[in-house]
């Protein structure tokens, strides 16, 4: 039995061009696109895997969690307000590689032995994904028009069910 991965972006899909709220004069999260994202964790009992660059001060281990910015913080709180932690996040060499980070994340997961079922990555950008062969589990959001909305959880259910 492996584990269900969704691979994150946070700008663009957990807010959009109309979000209202703040964090340090950054554009911030609207709960509304929480609550859609508990609901794909839930019915897929998926891990969330930070690929957004606001991992840059997002600190996994619970230690370093004392170094994290205010945006870092703000994030894990949001999340946290609907009972949803960050498990991890990517790594690559250039942040504009995410298709990159996500083939080094499952690579590194599956040399501990650790079997991935199915995962989707969720952003607004195409980024390197066409190149990195992952657009067949990305589900584009669209940061001008809404962000994450009902369809696209739709959709990653169903990518998730296959």
């Amino acid at each position: 039995m492996g584990i269900n991965l969704v691979f994150l972006d946070v700008d663009g899909v957990l807010n959009c061009k109309t979000t209202e709220d703040k964090c340090n004069g950054y554009r911030g999260i609207e709960d509304s696109k929480v609550a859609l994202l508990k609901e794909l964790v839930d019915k897929t009992n998926s891990k969330i895997i930070l690929v957004s660059t606001w991992k840059l001060f997002w600190y996994r281990r619970k230690i370093h969690k004392d170094k994290q910015d205010d945006l870092a913080n703000y994030l894990d709180q949001k999340l946290s307000n609907y009972g949803l932690i960050i498990y991890d996040k990517t790594r690559e060499y250039d942040i504009h590689n995410r298709g990159e980070g996500v083939i080094r994340y499952i690579n590194k997961l599956e040399h501990k032995g650790i079997k991935i079922n199915k995962y989707v990555i969720l952003d607004d950008e195409l980024f390197d994904y066409l190149n990195a062969k992952l657009t067949d589990h990305l589900i584009q959001t669209d940061f001008e028009n809404g962000g994450l909305q009902e369809k696209h959880i739709k959709k990653a259910i169903e990518k998730m069910a296959d």
